[in-house]
């Protein structure tokens, strides 16, 4: 098994091989599926931050600021947990086309 990031860096040399070797693979369908993958952790990992963001000014506050944060970070959490599912499932087409 070849590893994603030589896919992505040699898709021609790599296409010509399935095509040599006679393996049935959608290379289009696995780079597609790696493109999605790899933009939903990066927006995982950028709503993480944030919500490391908001933890960390939470000290800070107080009242209805502080409430007001709350909520964010709430938000933040039920989408961080929403991709998450979303990854999970794009990670289990992926290693099957892999």
């Amino acid at each position: 098994m070849l590893d994603i990031k030589y896919i992505r860096e040699h898709t021609k040399a790599v296409r010509q091989a399935i095509a040599q070797k006679h393996i049935q693979l959608d290379l289009d369908e696995l780079i597609k599926v790696d493109e999605k993958r790899r933009a939903l952790i990066q927006s995982i990992d950028e709503l993480r931050a944030e919500r490391k963001k908001i933890a960390d000014s939470m000290p800070r506050t107080n009242g209805q600021s502080k409430e007001a944060l709350v909520q964010s970070g709430r938000k933040v959490k039920d989408e961080i947990a929403r991709l998450e599912k979303k990854l999970a499932s794009l990670e289990e087409e992926f290693v099957s086309l892999m």
